[in-house]
C-alpha cells in the first residue's frame, strides 16, 4: 500500500485516502504543537477559547448572520452570472460578458467607497462586494465552457428539428450543467473566503468577520484562531454539500472518472 500512494495516477481505496488525510492532519498538529513561538496559541488554548466565544461573544449568532449573508450573495451571484453567461449565445450580449470579465484585473481597492456612494446600505454593500468578487471569475469560466462546446453537439440538436432556444436549453444548459455546478462550487468557496474581510469592513450587522476584527484588536489570538478554524470548517462543509448536490443532480458526471 505504501508503494501505491507514491505512484503517479494510482487509484486508492476510500479507506486509504482517509488514512492519508489523518496522517497529514497529525503531522500538521505536531508542527503546530512543537512550534517555538511565544505568540502562537497552542491547540489547547484555542479549544479553551471556544466556550467564551460561544456563550459570551455570541459566536453562534454571528455565524448565523454570516451564513445568511453568504446564502443571499450566492443566490444573487449565481443568478446574475449564469444569466449573463448564457446570454452570450446572443452576440449582442457578448460585450457585456467581456466587460464583467475584465473586472478580474481590478482588486477591491476603492470598490467599498464606490459602492458606499452609490448604494449606501451596509448590507447591500457587502452583498455587492461578494457578488463582484466571485462573479467576475464565474462569468468568464462559464463563457469559456460554452465556447468549447463542440459544433457537432449543436448540429446534432438541429437535426432533431429543435429551434435555436431549445438547442440552447438542451445543449448549453442541460448538457453541461454538471460543469457549471463545478465552476460555481469553486467560486462560492472563494466568496466564503472573502466574507470575513467584507464583514470586517462593514461591522454594523456583525458576523464572523466583525468578531475576528474585535478579537484581533484585543489581541485575543486563541479566540481568533478558533474563529478561523470555524470558518474553515464551515467552508469545507459547504463545499462538500455542493459536491453531494452535484452527484445527486448529475450522477452521470462521475461515470468514467479514474478517481470516482
Amino acid at each position: 500500500m505504501i508503494n501505491r500512494v507514491f505512484r503517479p495516477n494510482e487509484s486508492i481505496a476510500p479507506g486509504t485516502y482517509a488514512y492519508l488525510v489523518t496522517g497529514w492532519a497529525v503531522l500538521a498538529l505536531l508542527v503546530w504543537v512543537t512550534a517555538a513561538s511565544p505568540i502562537l496559541p497552542s491547540p489547547l488554548e484555542v479549544l479553551r477559547a471556544i466556550p467564551a466565544l460561544w456563550f459570551e461573544d455570541g459566536l453562534g449568532s454571528q455565524l448565523w448572520v454570516s451564513f445568511q449573508l453568504n446564502l443571499e450573495a450566492i443566490a444573487i451571484m449565481a443568478g446574475l452570472s449564469l444569466t449573463v453567461s448564457y446570454l452570450t449565445v446572443v452576440p449582442a450580449f457578448r460585450p457585456l460578458a467581456t466587460a464583467i470579465s475584465s473586472g478580474r484585473a481590478n482588486g477591491f481597492a476603492g470598490l467599498p467607497l464606490i459602492f458606499t456612494l452609490y448604494i449606501g446600505n451596509a448590507h447591500w454593500i457587502k452583498i455587492a462586494l461578494l457578488v463582484y468578487g466571485a462573479g467576475v471569475f464565474t462569468v468568464p469560466a462559464v463563457v469559456k465552457l460554452i465556447e468549447l462546446i463542440p459544433k457537432e453537439s449543436f448540429d446534432h440538436a438541429r437535426t432533431l428539428r429543435m429551434h435555436e432556444w431549445r438547442v440552447v436549453w438542451e445543449v448549453v444548459i442541460l448538457g453541461h450543467f454538471d460543469e457549471v455546478i463545478e465552476i460555481l462550487r469553486s467560486n462560492i468557496l472563494m466568496m466564503w473566503m472573502l466574507l470575513p474581510m467584507v464583514e470586517g469592513l462593514f461591522k454594523s450587522e456583525g458576523g464572523l468577520g466583525a468578531l475576528i476584527d474585535i478579537e484581533n484588536k484585543h489581541f485575543q489570538l486563541a479566540a481568533e484562531f478558533a474563529i478561523v478554524f470555524l470558518i474553515l470548517g464551515v467552508g469545507l462543509l459547504q463545499d462538500y454539500l455542493i459536491g453531494l448536490f452535484k452527484g445527486i443532480v448529475c450522477p452521470y458526471s462521475l461515470i468514467g472518472l479514474e478517481r470516482a
